[in-house]
């Protein structure tokens, strides 16, 4: 999932942004789509930007659920790239947007 304003992009590079890669001989992508418990079509893998205004929005982050192969466990993983930078204003920002991912 790049970043949709990559500061990489202005110098002639590819976006930064997140990934998820696993082993496909071990595990494998639950069905992307799934019925909720109130009868409703639900995306089970998504990605995209955090909400918010400018400062929120070129972050971004994949949810991906996978099941052990030969198993019935599955596990729901995630990354992200969350706002940079120190500061008490992007600290503010990251817990936000940790805050938003544990949502989805």
């Amino acid at each position: 999932q790049p970043k949709p304003y990559s500061p990489c992009v202005r110098f002639g590079w590819y976006s930064d942004g997140a990934a998820l890669l696993w082993k496909t001989e071990k595990f494998k992508v639950i069905d992307d789509k799934c019925i909720d418990v109130d009868g409703n079509s639900k995306t089970l893998v998504v990605k995209g930007s955090f909400e918010g205004g400018a400062a929120y929005r070129n972050q971004v982050y994949i949810i991906v659920p996978l099941q052990i192969k030969g198993t019935d466990k599955c596990i729901v993983v995630a990354a992200t790239h969350l706002k940079a930078k120190g500061g008490a204003t992007n600290e503010q920002i990251r817990q936000s947007q940790a805050s938003e991912l544990r949502r989805r």
